[in-house]
């Protein structure tokens, strides 16, 4: 007797909606598993409850946060090559080495002022869209770069508290079978013992 076909739909009941979820969360990282075993490929997964609670896999070969860089990198890649964006900064630019002080529009924009338009050259020109096309990519990949740390923080600061939080009840064991050996018991004849048994 085959299967009935799963009418794919929101499960209306709140606990057999959560049953659901519980049991297809736990095959999907299966199935991860297995891709990543089978084909030997980093894979990472990652899954937000309704209530906001995370849930993650990622196999042991990398971690969450290698698959994430390499993922940025990937679609970073990616988006360039759909916008025609140059990546490289041109040689001649003096805009090119000073991206970390982050004034690269200003400083553009400085020197646009300071300009007298019946006084440029078509090199004068080509060299300040050189100069603008620097500063906009390297805006965009500060963008970039801030948009990947603002999505890892969480990530991170969620796997502190769970390293945390084991820590804790391995402590809390730990104490109570300290405790529990502590208890101890007196043979002495007519009186009464109390055994403590954990």
């Amino acid at each position: 007797m085959g299967r009935k076909k799963l009418e794919i739909k929101r499960i209306e009941d709140k606990s057999n909606r959560q049953v659901t979820f519980s049991k297809r969360r736990t095959g999907l990282f299966k199935k991860a598993k297995q891709l990543s075993i089978l084909c030997d490929v980093p894979v990472a997964a990652l899954i937000f409850s309704r209530t906001g609670k995370l849930y993650q896999f990622s196999n042991s070969n990398s971690s969450l946060t290698e698959i994430l860089r390499q993922y940025h990198a990937a679609y970073n890649a990616d988006q360039r090559e759909a916008t025609g964006i140059q990546v490289h900064e041109p040689k001649n630019s003096k805009y090119a080495s000073n991206h970390a002080e982050g004034d690269l529009l200003q400083g553009v924009k400085r020197d646009l002022a300071e300009l007298n338009p019946d006084q440029l050259t078509v090199a004068n020109l080509m060299q300040l869209e050189a100069d603008l096309e620097t500063a906009l990519v390297q805006t965009r990949a500060a963008m970039v770069s801030v948009n990947t740390k603002l999505m890892m923080e969480p990530i991170t600061t969620l796997q502190e508290k769970i390293a945390k939080t084991v820590q804790e009840n391995i402590a809390a064991k730990e104490d109570d079978i300290g405790f529990c050996n502590l208890a101890e018991t007196d043979h002495a004849p007519g009186k009464e013992t109390l055994m403590l048994l954990c």
